[in-house]
């Protein structure tokens, strides 16, 4: 049953016509109290989370941001694959679009608000806002913000894709019957684009093999997993001394990453990755992942120059 509410409607529907793995996941979030509310006007998902838990806290007792990478997934995978009516239609018609293509993400902006690491802060429930953006040819992004249920931000993020074939395993163009219905929606918004870094000479790799908990459900590395590589080398790095400016890595918040996905990896591949300062900012960190002496992933991570107490 459907309950209209204003522009909204509350989803109050089975999700039996999904496919076997993926009625499991959305399953198991609805035991974990998901819900929402879809405002089909302003093409906007108010996704209901039962938050952060003990594991998303790392050990000085701040967010780790590959879980809250997880808490975005998550609200993006409810609401594009919940049916929203009888007919069994996503939201954004999301599923109907990925039945006969993958998507690839692409580049990936998330900027942390201060807020999130204030212990009187709530941090579940929490609710996430997913909303349509930029619509091209075969490329399109959505911006996703995490907030308190009094609506204060904590979070938002903008997570680009492009839409491949699954057997040539190119890009390949959207169906022009959902262009049309969508891109007037994200008219204003823009695609998010992230030049690659010049990686310097010298530098020492620190090693990581891809495990089979880092995938996904598609067999790739999952994109959180690309976060916890590049944080876990950034602290080496400074342990070591390879990193000014970082020796209170601890009491660091991170205020903002940028990710740009290049390539792929799998279980059982071997990583190199390699940090560095970068030029004219103390607080910035740029990292680069190599398999088989060829960039996959980078990323450039800005902290909060003020401790977190």
């Amino acid at each position: 049953m459907k309950h209209f509410r204003c522009l909204f409607h509350t989803i109050k529907m089975q999700a039996s016509s999904l496919p076997l793995h993926r009625r499991s996941r959305i399953e198991q979030l609805k035991m974990m109290n998901y819900s929402m509310e879809i405002n089909e006007e302003k093409v906007e998902a108010l996704v209901h989370t039962s938050g952060l838990h003990y594991s998303d806290f790392d050990i000085g007792g701040k967010p780790k941001p590959w879980q809250l990478m997880k808490l975005l997934e998550s609200a993006r995978y409810y609401c594009h694959h919940w049916p929203i009516d009888d007919t069994g239609r996503n939201f954004r018609d999301y599923a109907e679009l990925t039945s006969d293509r993958m998507t690839f993400l692409v580049t990936s902006r998330m900027d942390i608000d201060r807020c999130i690491y204030d212990l009187n802060t709530p941090k579940n429930p929490l609710d996430v806002k997913v909303q349509s953006g930029y619509v091209g040819n075969s490329s399109l992004n959505s911006i996703a913000t995490v907030q308190t249920l009094d609506g204060q931000r904590l979070l938002s993020n903008i997570n680009q894709v492009v839409s491949i074939d699954r057997a040539t395993r190119r890009p390949k163009q959207l169906p022009d019957w959902w262009r049309e219905k969508y891109s007037k929606c994200g008219e204003n918004a823009s695609p998010l684009k992230f030049e690659k870094c010049s990686k310097p000479e010298g530098l020492v790799p620190f090693e990581i093999k891809v495990v089979r908990s880092d995938q996904d459900g598609n067999g790739h590395t999952n994109w959180s997993s690309y976060v916890r590589y590049s944080l876990d080398c950034i602290y080496h790095n400074a342990k070591h001394g390879r990193i000014d400016n970082f020796n209170d890595f601890n009491q660091l918040g991170l205020q903002s990453m940028e990710l740009l996905h290049i390539g792929e990896c799998f279980d059982d591949d071997l990583l190199s990755i390699y940090a560095w300062n970068k030029q004219q900012t103390q607080s910035t960190v740029c990292v680069h992942v190599e398999k088989d002496n060829k960039v996959i992933f980078q990323g450039t991570y800005t902290f909060y120059e003020e401790l977190i107490l």
